[in-house]
């Protein structure tokens, strides 16, 4: 079944209603985010229409979306309103080749600023130029935030080796007697 959220208005990627409109769109359309949650799928479509300026997603209705799906976006979206990024850091997030993630990080990088010479040229940056450039500046971070906790592993590892490590929790828990 194709969601309505295919075919509807255009949502400009950066926008409370593109994020919840990827986060609908992750559990399966308006029908199948609805009945995870406690809204009817009229309201569901409300959170995702650029019409409807003065109605969002509440969070308890993000959060069991997120939960059911994995899908961030809203999560992403606070972040970056509140001047933060988010981004998975997970070891298995982590390159198997290092020198592969940096040439995708320079792929990426190049892309941004030719992106940027292009859309600059004019001398104006209009709203669906805006949205490409967000878009690939959100990818290059998250390429770097990949490769930096590829780097903090590899600092970790190297402090445990000397004995620099950090302490695990077990490390500060009272000592027993016998």
């Amino acid at each position: 079944m194709t969601s309505r959220l295919d075919s509807y208005k255009p949502r400009h990627y950066g926008t409370a209603k593109e994020a919840a409109a990827a986060l609908v769109k992750a559990a399966g359309g308006i029908e199948a985010a609805a009945s995870q949650t406690r809204v009817k799928p009229s309201t569901m479509h409300a959170y995702t229409d650029p019409a409807a300026a003065h109605v969002h997603m509440p969070i308890d209705v993000a959060l069991a979306l997120q939960r059911a799906t994995g899908c961030h976006d809203v999560t992403r979206f606070l972040a970056a309103d509140a001047g933060l990024a988010l981004f998975p850091l997970h070891p298995d997030a982590a390159y198997a080749d290092f020198a592969v993630g940096l040439a995708r990080l320079g792929k990426e990088a190049s892309t941004v600023f030719a992106e940027g010479a292009e859309f600059l040229q004019d001398g104006r940056l209009d709203s669906r130029e805006a949205s490409t450039w967000l878009r690939d500046f959100d990818a290059l971070l998250h390429i770097a935030a990949r490769l930096r906790e590829q780097v903090a592993h590899r600092v970790e590892a190297f402090a445990e080796r000397a004995g620099f490590g950090r302490k695990k929790e077990h490390d500060n828990a009272p000592k027993q007697r016998r």
